[in-house]
């Protein structure tokens, strides 16, 4: 660990990361969190040391928080059409299968559209450019940033990639699944136990690449933001160590003098 590098380590711009990175963790907060990295990741280049990979990191803060903000519109602007389905006893099974062809369809642009295959792109960029902020770290201070969340982030930037091929993959998945309800009401056979069951199989089969690819990505990334979260609290740590240090240094050449 270099301490003289964490003697000039900002305190206040640790809380920043450490807070952007736990708030990144929650669904609903994680846009507030990308914008705290991103203030962060300035601040660093600001006020430790200069680095054009924090920069870079900066940049990747904010295009991970136009992924998110991008995918939670594409929720909320086609969810205003999202088609409903009725249940109940005055409901045929031939009726449920013509309105889950109507949903099904509504999932498939909603899949396809612009803005939805952005989304992932800009995220897995974004995370990419912030990997490398994490690099700069390595290299200047060695040991204090470990190795595992380099490659945690890796994996992270891959998933996150990722979601675009399963996005892809999930819509032709329920294009096959409607093509199957489709023949399943011409054949007449609604109203037996088997094809019911099969529906159902072949739904989860539709929509396994997403569900796959997200809950991997949440998981990694739980892990991966609590670890880094971690790491910046150590930093300040480090830097009271350096501090530390350098005033035992100042003494004992002190101690030196008067000796002479």
């Amino acid at each position: 660990m270099a301490e003289e590098i964490f003697r000039k380590y900002p305190s206040k711009t640790s809380k920043i990361l450490l807070i952007g990175y736990i708030l990144r963790i929650i669904p609903l907060v994680n846009t507030v969190g990308a914008v705290l990295t991103a203030i962060g990741w300035f601040k660093l280049d600001k006020e430790w040391f200069q680095h054009r990979y924090f920069k870079a990191a900066m940049i990747g803060s904010i295009l991970l928080l136009s992924g998110i903000v991008l995918d939670a519109l594409n929720g909320q602007i086609t969810g205003l059409s999202t088609p409903s389905i009725q249940t109940g006893g005055t409901v045929t099974l031939d009726q449920l299968i013509d309105q889950s062809v109507k949903l099904v369809d509504f999932l498939i642009y909603q899949l396809t559209n612009p803005m939805s295959l952005l989304a992932p792109i800009l995220a897995g960029t974004g995370l990419f450019l912030e990997l490398l902020g994490f690099k700069a770290i390595r290299d200047k201070t060695g040991g204090a940033m470990p190795l595992y969340i380099i490659i945690l982030l890796v994996f992270m930037v891959i998933l996150a990639y990722l979601g675009l091929p399963a996005k892809i993959a999930t819509a032709n998945g329920l294009r096959e699944f409607k093509e199957y309800l489709i023949r399943v009401k011409e054949a007449g056979t609604t109203n037996t136990p088997q094809p019911q069951v099969t529906i159902l199989m072949k739904l989860l089969a539709a929509i396994l690449p997403l569900v796959v690819q997200s809950i991997l990505l949440f998981v990694v990334g739980l892990i991966t933001y609590i670890l880094i979260a971690y790491r910046f609290h150590k930093f300040e740590e480090y830097r009271k160590e350096a501090v530390i240090l350098e005033k035992g240094g100042r003494e004992e050449s002190g101690e030196e003098q008067l000796i002479i």
